[in-house]
């Protein structure tokens, strides 16, 4: 079985346009990254995000913050906590994992001595929340996942094709 990346899956199945992020590579600025993530989860698309690329032959690795590195997960949503200017707001993800046995054990785990009623209700997340649903800092986020895929697939979207022939010579 060939494995494929999030985004060429996603378009076959919806023929929506898609992104593709290699946040492994150095090379992504930390605000463009939060901004597209953001904007993308406002705009309710799909967003998937992975540890290692497809290709990589190696097995699955639980790490000791509770990730499995070829497990697939899901970005829900994103927030930012805190008051006054961008400096002091922190950027906090909510994501999925395709696992429901998953036990996130970074900052903002369930045990997280920050979370307050407030946040929670805010964020989204209840004390027995749904299995494989967690919150991460955007720092973690950016340490521990390699790419991020976006589906820009909306259901006002119409979608259109050609059918073509092909005429052999």
């Amino acid at each position: 079985i060939q494995m494929h990346n999030a985004d060429e899956i996603l378009y076959g199945l919806t023929g929506a346009p898609c992104l593709s992020i290699d946040v492994g590579n150095g090379e992504v600025d930390e605000d463009d990254l939060w901004n597209t993530i953001t904007s993308a989860s406002r705009n309710k698309y799909v967003i998937c995000c992975s540890l290692e690329e497809p290709q990589t032959k190696s097995k699955n690795k639980k790490l000791s913050c509770g990730l499995n590195t070829l497990d697939g997960y899901t970005l829900v949503s994103t927030f930012e906590k805190g008051k006054g200017s961008a400096k002091n707001l922190e950027q906090i993800c909510v994501l999925k994992a395709s696992s429901k046995n998953f036990e996130w054990k970074g900052d903002w785990s369930d045990k997280d001595s920050r979370w307050t009623k407030e946040l929670r209700q805010m964020v989204g997340m209840q004390k027995n929340q749904e299995e494989g649903l967690f919150v991460m800092s955007f720092d973690d986020f950016q340490k521990y996942f390699r790419r991020v895929d976006i589906c820009m697939v909306r259901d006002d979207y119409l979608h259109s094709f050609y059918k073509l022939s092909l005429i052999h010579i």
